[in-house]
């Protein structure tokens, strides 16, 4: 068993909305200017289980859970904030490389 922890870098790499309203759909890209930032900065932690198969192969199971600290809203007032929390589940092959 693995515990995970430290920052994280959260970068907006693109944007893309989607509208569903009557039996329609409608995708458009998001403006530049959409009054939100595009970097956050976080604190990351969980936990990695490495079960073997063999004696140079295993499998892993993860959970990871991202906390942003930066109010991503750019002209947000006092009455709210718009801040990002993930929870990241992975399965994995680790393989030893000797």
């Amino acid at each position: 068993m693995s515990l995970l922890a430290g920052p994280a870098l959260a970068l907006e790499l693109s944007c893309q909305t989607t509208l569903s309203y009557g039996g329609s759909e409608e995708t458009d890209d998001c403006e530049t200017d959409d009054g939100t930032r595009d970097t956050d900065l976080g604190l990351a932690g969980g936990v990695r289980l490495r079960m073997g198969l063999s004696e140079r192969v295993g499998v892993t199971v993860g959970a990871l859970y991202t906390l942003g600290l930066l109010n991503l809203a750019e002209d947000a007032d006092d009455d709210g904030s718009l801040k990002i929390r993930v929870l990241t589940l992975g399965v994995g092959l680790a393989y030893a490389i000797r």
